[in-house]
């Protein structure tokens, strides 16, 4: 916990998500949000201090846990667990809930009792669907599965990744980052589930938003 090597992206990448359905107000001008980037890797999770901070009067507090691979799962099922025995929405993604989604008739048994426990699993990319996910978790109508694998996202104009200060300082190299430049592969190899979850059809990020990231990013010391 003392110090990380790489920033996680896909918190990074959620992180931006979030904060462009905030700053466009896509859920109405009148909500005050606070967006909390939490990595185990570094930092202990309070499931008490989530819990708690759900029942303040007024509070929706909706957890994400995102780009849980297959190693990570059995930690990622406590954590949903426990957050939902204290009435927490969760939500769960990642290669490992994808993937499964992916090659399977039906989910296996381990993403069937998080289902049952009332955990959502988001299966595919969420670029251009993440309004609806969060407006559906504030109207208390979140769906079981939300499945968005025969439909992988353009992302030539999607919302970039953003790096909060706070949670760099607690890598070794507080101003190193990483950016995915694009997803999606044209191989077909049967040993990887790249190709699953993320089609292979490769889809690229726009050059010039991919410069105005790093060049702003620079301006911030991030290297």
């Amino acid at each position: 916990y003392w110090r990380g090597v790489l920033p996680s992206n896909t918190l990074a990448c959620l992180y931006g998500l979030t904060a462009d359905v905030c700053e466009r107000g896509a859920l109405g001008a009148s909500l005050s949000w606070r967006v909390e980037v939490i990595d185990e890797t570094v930092q202990r999770v309070d499931v008490g201090r989530i819990v708690r901070r759900s029942r303040s009067r007024g509070a929706k507090v909706v957890a994400c846990l995102v780009g849980v691979q297959s190693n990570q799962f059995a930690r990622a099922r406590d954590l949903a667990l426990a957050l939902r025995a204290g009435g927490v929405d969760v939500l769960i993604g990642g290669f490992h809930v994808s993937g499964s989604l992916a090659m399977l008739a039906e989910p296996p048994p381990e993403i069937q009792r998080l289902l049952a426990a009332g955990v959502t699993a988001v299966a595919g990319e969420i670029e251009g669907r993440w309004d609806g996910i969060l407006r559906d978790a504030l109207e208390g109508r979140l769906k079981p599965i939300y499945n968005f694998l025969s439909e992988p996202p353009p992302l030539h104009d999607a919302p970039m990744p953003r790096i909060p200060p706070r949670y760099l300082r607690r890598f070794v190299a507080p101003n190193f980052a990483t950016l995915d430049c694009g997803r999606g592969c044209p191989f077909n190899c049967s040993f990887c589930t790249v190709i699953n979850v993320q089609g292979q059809t490769m889809r690229c990020r726009d050059v010039e938003c991919i410069v105005r990231w790093i060049r702003e990013n620079y301006r911030h010391g991030i290297s």
